[in-house]
């Protein structure tokens, strides 16, 4: 949550971040309290790589100057009202997909596949695959499953509800919309830098954060 909330506050000026993990889980920030004092020497040696992630860019919706419409995880599209679904209109560059009756909609960057859109039964992929996920939150159809596309493409989601009122939530920051709103999902012009130590990748992560392959005889 700590390094979602520091890309908003470097936005697009390409400052490279390195997340200490002083948490649980932290897909993000992979590096331990106790490896401080060489993750410090690595950096001082020029010992790490820059790993570039893709954000999504939020349209159809009248930010303020100060808000930031990027999200490096994902972006949710929900019903204020938590015991009733919402049917989500979605289009993709302007062709219609499917209607998604659910109890939302996740729309995930390749950095947000191991969060949020992963507990909803999302697909893990790599940060360079240049992709988003449509993962519905308890679909009403079961043969409504995650659906993986291009980056490259615009995503429209129109909200359909009796309230007429939902919640759009960027990562960490929500906003109320009305069923007005078509949200409007692009790939961002820019990326955000993570700093990569030497020994630390997308594959280690993963089997380190997940438990992948823990097998007593090994």
């Amino acid at each position: 949550g700590t390094l979602l909330d520091t890309a908003a506050i470097i936005r697009d000026s390409q400052v490279p971040v390195l997340g200490i993990n002083t948490g649980r889980l932290g897909f993000l920030s992979n590096v331990a309290i106790q490896d401080i004092e060489s993750c410090v020497e690595a950096l001082l040696n020029g010992n790490f790589t820059l790993d570039g992630r893709s954000l999504i860019a939020v349209g159809g919706i009248g930010f303020s100057e100060h808000d930031f419409p990027f999200a490096l995880n994902d972006v949710t599209l929900r019903n204020n009202d938590h015991n009733s679904m919402i049917a989500v209109q979605t289009y993709v560059n302007d062709i219609f997909m499917c209607t998604y009756w659910a109890d939302g909609l996740i729309v995930s960057t390749p950095t947000g596949s191991t969060a949020y859109s992963l507990s909803c039964g999302g697909p893990i992929v790599t940060p360079d695959s240049n992709n988003i996920i449509l993962t519905p939150i308890a679909p009403h159809n079961l043969s409504v499953r995650p659906f993986v596309l291009s980056n490259s493409n615009t995503v429209t989601l129109q909200p359909e509800a009796r309230s007429g009122e939902f919640f759009l939530t960027l990562d960490s920051r929500t906003y109320p919309i009305d069923k007005h709103t078509r949200v409007e999902l692009t790939r961002a012009s820019f990326e955000l830098n993570l700093v990569n130590l030497e020994g630390h990748n997308f594959f280690n992560t993963i089997r380190n954060k997940l438990g992948w392959a823990v097998d007593k005889r090994n």
